[in-house]
Order: structure tokens, then sequence, then C-alpha cells
């Protein structure tokens, strides 16, 4: 029989890259569902505003309002439907999601999410 001393590193040096690449982009993947959560919360926020006041301006300003800082300027916030009594105001806010890691920096990612509420009087 032949000796197998060094068949664990070599296992371990061709497997060790596979493990470290699944887990960056599984955290790659967290990182872009908590920034969708983010901005769902935001574009409820904004629709709730729309829905209560007629300022499309308000309504976006609520939006940015409730991001976290860094985010609050790379997202884009279109409110629709915002002046008439009983009619949907829907809020749509969208960003270009980039992500961290080195290696896949140079994808991007089109994030968007959207709230409607009934315009009250």
């Amino acid at each position: 029989m032949r000796s197998e001393t060094g068949s664990l590193a070599v296992e371990a040096a061709l497997v060790i890259p596979i493990i470290v690449v699944v887990m960056v982009a599984v955290a790659e993947l967290f990182m872009i569902a908590v920034t969708r959560l983010e901005m769902e919360a935001a574009a409820r926020e904004g629709a709730r505003v729309a829905a209560t006041r007629p300022d499309p301006a308000r309504a976006a300003a609520a939006v940015k309002s409730s991001l976290p800082a860094g985010m609050a300027e790379r997202v884009r916030v279109e409110v629709t439907g915002a002046h008439v009594v009983g009619h949907p105001v829907t809020v749509v806010v969208s960003m270009k999601y980039r992500p961290v890691t080195p290696f896949l920096d140079r994808m991007v990612v089109r994030l968007q999410s959207r709230a409607v509420m009934q315009r009250e009087g």
C-alpha cells in the first residue's frame, strides 16, 4: 500500500477555497436581503405619508429619512397618485446595489420595493 501522508493537505487546499467562496456568496445574499427589507419599510413609510398628505416631496423625504444615511443618497423614489382622494398612492423605491466583496463588486443588482395605499381625505 502507498502512503497517504500528504493527501489531507491536498484535499484541504482544494476544498477550503470553495467553502470560502460559498460563505462569501451567502453573506452577500444576506446583505441584499437586509437592504431589500430596509427599502420595503421605507416604501411603506413613504406610502403612509403620501396617503395622508398630498405632497409627493414630503413622501420622498419620509422615505429617505427612514433609510440608513449611506443608502438614502443612492435610492430613487417615485410617488404617483398622491393628489386624488380615494385613489391608490404608489411609492416605488429603487436602487442599484453593488456587492461589497472585491471579486463580486463589478456585478450590479437592481433592487426595487413598492408600497400602495389608498389616499385619505
